[in-house]
């Protein structure tokens, strides 16, 4: 990271993608964040519409922009951004995303995700995941989520169009999301994603799957270290991140 570089040294725009309703949380950071960067927040309305149509139509405001922002940042409007998440910027990555998570069988999923090449898919990265409750605070992975993600406007300009796009199987069925498809190809351009592990997002459904996820954590911690209940915060204030 430049210690010289700040945020005003970049364009930003944030575009919030919504079905039509928007979370009070997201509002409230919308607030104060706002104010912080050059950016701008777009309220597109997605009633119907698949998500890679819905993320491409994003991505076209951005580069239509006359301003000629130099990044876009995307966000669901289920996703609930930690402070200071704009601070990825001073990264000066093509792509980075915050920790985001999800839910898969029932438990909460951290998408820090690795390319497996046997199965011809993608699967959680533990090496990554171990990396960053050492401390790493920035990690190389082979793909993330795309709920809130930040990417650099030249990495759109050189894929061109279509940006993102569900693909499917021989037989029509769903062989890659329109999130995963679209790391895949840019990794292929010769392009790194990254994964800030200092901030993690909540993701809003019924539940904030954030909290759900630190309760597990915080649980399985102290059933593997029942006798060092001291050690629990030792992870310099972060969340700690585990292991579905």
């Amino acid at each position: 990271m430049n210690p010289n570089l700040t945020r005003n040294d970049s364009r930003l725009l944030i575009l919030v993608l919504t079905t039509g309703d928007i979370k009070e949380n997201l509002v409230k950071w919308l607030w104060y964040a706002v104010p912080s960067a050059p950016c701008m927040c777009v309220w597109d309305t997605v009633h119907g519409r698949p998500e890679d149509d819905t993320r491409n139509c994003a991505v076209q405001t951005f580069l239509a922009d006359r301003r000629q922002f130099t990044h876009l940042m995307m966000i669901d409007y289920d996703i609930i951004p930690p402070p200071r998440l704009l601070d990825m910027i001073l990264h000066q990555k093509s792509i980075v995303t915050p920790v985001l998570l999800t839910w898969k069988e029932e438990a909460p999923l951290a998408l820090i995700m690795k390319w497996d090449e046997e199965e011809q898919g993608y699967k959680q990265d533990h090496k990554a995941i171990a990396r960053m409750n050492q401390g790493d605070s920035l990690v190389e992975v082979d793909a993330s989520g795309t709920g809130c993600v930040l990417v650099k406007r030249e990495v759109y300009e050189n894929l061109v169009s279509n940006w993102f796009r569900y693909q499917y199987d021989d037989v029509g069925r769903l062989k890659m999301g329109e999130d995963f498809s679209f790391y895949h190809r840019v990794r292929g351009l010769g392009y790194q994603v990254w994964i800030d592990g200092r901030f993690i997002c909540g993701h809003i459904g019924q539940i904030d799957i954030r909290e759900v996820q630190n309760t597990l954590a915080r649980r399985q911690y102290k059933d593997e270290n029942s006798k060092d209940t001291t050690q629990e915060a030792s992870n310099g204030g972060r969340d700690r991140i585990s292991i579905s």
